[in-house]
């Protein structure tokens, strides 16, 4: 399964490049917990994975409105996990909180969690084989019945072309020169690998959740909630 590493640059300007370029960011991060508190029991402490956690912006969402939940927040990158670490190191004692640098499939399965967060990270996987399909059943195996998982990603709407058109105008009106918006829109096109509606709800589906309920979206990007079966 292809894993996607953020080193480097792109790893140190992704707090700052993000919300950028992705138009619905914030309102994403500051929906998880709200979203997953409606799925959640109010009498118990959950337990929460976060699926390629990054510079820890979710956790660091959670955490701030629900102090008391238990997360752990996994990714592939080293320099990611460091940075969640700077971003977090005011809950450095927080017995509640643990950051690790891997993948899912690292995780033991007797451990299972009371929802996950998926953000930004399927569309990286490529379409060609079997990766996205792994990656979902990986997270519905440690999760309960039940159980929400929160996704983010860049998908394929039927109105792609032309969602394209209204982004590029989007970003060339808040200041963004007309040939940084190309290049922008040419990594959409080359470096992800984007599924339609139905491909999406048939792997949700298919990995062990039930339909997909869509939350938002922002020109190509959406949100979407998806239950344990």
């Amino acid at each position: 399964m292809h894993i996607e590493f953020f080193e480097g640059d792109r790893a140190t300007q992704y707090d700052d490049s993000i919300p950028t370029w992705v138009p619905n960011y914030k309102f994403i991060q500051q929906s998880i917990p709200s979203i997953l508190t409606t799925y959640l029991s109010a009498e118990i402490a959950p337990k929460i994975l976060v699926v390629g956690c990054g510079t820890g912006q979710e956790i660091s969402e959670i955490k701030k409105r629900k102090p008391l939940w238990k997360v752990l927040g996994i990714d592939p990158s080293p320099q990611m996990i460091k940075l969640a670490q700077m971003k977090l190191a005011y809950r450095e004692n927080d017995p509640k909180l643990d950051l690790k640098t891997g993948i899912v499939s690292d995780l033991p399965l007797q451990a299972k969690y009371d929802a996950a967060t998926l953000i930004l990270v399927l569309h990286f996987i490529p379409n060609t084989d079997d990766g996205k399909l792994a990656l979902l059943k990986n997270i519905a195996e440690r999760l309960q019945p039940g159980a929400p998982l929160v996704i983010s990603d860049i998908y394929q709407s039927e109105t792609f072309e032309e969602q394209k058109a209204l982004f590029k105008h989007y970003m060339i009106a808040k200041g963004i020169s007309a040939e940084m918006v190309e290049e922008g829109l040419q990594h959409v096109m080359k470096d992800t690998h984007r599924l339609s509606s139905v491909q999406f709800n048939e792997l949700l589906q298919e990995a062990g959740f039930g339909k997909p309920q869509m939350f938002s979206k922002a020109y190509y990007y959406g949100g979407w909630v998806a239950v344990k079966r």
